[in-house]
């Protein structure tokens, strides 16, 4: 499982229409295509329909920007570059064009490549009121244009962990396992688990993320499993990483510096993948896998988890509240 990989749920809502798609390996943007012939007057401004509507995973948003080629032989430009589409938006997503042209119209053919999505994660922002920001940070000083090229001195801020805070958390979760396979995939730490019966869950049943987020919730206080998580699944969100991020918008400045996880199952044997599933927990939390412990037990069968009925997980949280000097 490539955990790049981000699934976008795409709904044609007309007929003969391209998929968005990566035109070379490692393109940043996926060309997306005009769903009908339209003229665009001079000076004029226009929405081009895709034909699509889309389901964005919570905490992403899809960027929509210009073709470098358009916009170099051509006066058709995006006129809101680079726009969002937000995770909530159900609607058919239509392409905002401006021509530049003075004099000439310009015509776009029905799968024409009009513009290229970017995928971008988000993080939720707050706004917190003080008396003063003069004293939080660094004052730079100086306005518009104070780093421009007569500015002689570079002035920098560093972060480090002096007279940080530092704050521990344990997170549990556990689930049992589905009596008969459910054609539902048995997975943990956002890895998929071949040949095991599924955890029994509205979610996927990751109970590893799902520990690592009740962990979170125990730094930040707000208890994402609960009613929020179980709004997002009702709302069709059911893979846990999903719910460990909208945990993570809560954290603020508060860096996660260490992780240790504690297995306690029969099966499935979680050594042979170890180090694949300590890089899946690494690259969810933007983490060095180095900061992320994880030991597994079968508890000699004396529970009903080491007796191979479901999976248990503790995971301790270590982070640091992060200072600038």
């Amino acid at each position: 499982m490539d955990n790049n990989k981000i699934n976008i749920y795409v709904e044609v809502c007309r007929n003969d229409v391209s998929l968005p798609f990566y035109a070379r390996t490692g393109d940043a943007g996926m060309d997306v295509s005009s769903a009908v012939d339209i003229c665009v007057q001079p000076s004029a401004t226009a929405v081009v329909p895709t034909g699509l509507k889309v389901a964005i995973p919570v905490g992403y948003e899809i960027q929509v920007r210009p073709r470098s080629g358009l916009s170099l032989k051509t006066p058709l430009r995006i006129s809101n570059s680079p726009g969002t589409i937000d995770s909530g938006y159900r609607n058919e997503v239509g392409i905002i064009v401006t021509n530049t042209s003075l004099d000439k119209p310009i015509c776009i053919s029905k799968g024409d490549r009009i513009a290229q999505f970017v995928i971008q994660r988000i993080s939720e922002i707050f706004f917190l009121q003080v008396d003063s920001v003069a004293t939080i940070g660094e004052d730079r000083g100086g306005g518009f244009g104070s780093t421009g090229i007569d500015n002689k001195i570079n002035k920098t801020h560093k972060i480090t962990q002096n007279n940080s805070e530092t704050r521990n958390s344990i997170g549990q979760d556990s689930h049992a396992f589905e009596e008969s396979n459910c054609n539902k995939p048995l997975i943990l730490g956002n890895l998929i688990f071949e040949g095991y019966n599924s955890l029994r869950a509205n979610s996927d049943g990751d109970v590893i993320l799902h520990a690592i987020t009740n962990a979170v919730s125990g730094i930040t206080g707000v208890n994402v499993l609960g009613p929020i998580a179980d709004k997002m699944c009702q709302d069709g969100i059911t893979e846990s990483k999903y719910y460990l991020y909208e945990a993570l918008k809560y954290m603020q400045n508060y860096k996660i510096v260490n992780i240790s996880i504690s297995i306690e199952c029969l099966t499935p044997k979680i050594m042979p993948k170890l180090l694949e599933l300590k890089a899946s927990i690494a690259s969810l939390l933007d983490l060095d896998v180095n900061c992320i412990g994880i030991t597994a037990t079968t508890g000699e069968g004396l529970t009903s988890f080491g007796q191979g009925k479901g999976i248990q997980v503790f995971c301790s949280l270590t982070v640091i509240k992060e200072q600038q000097v």
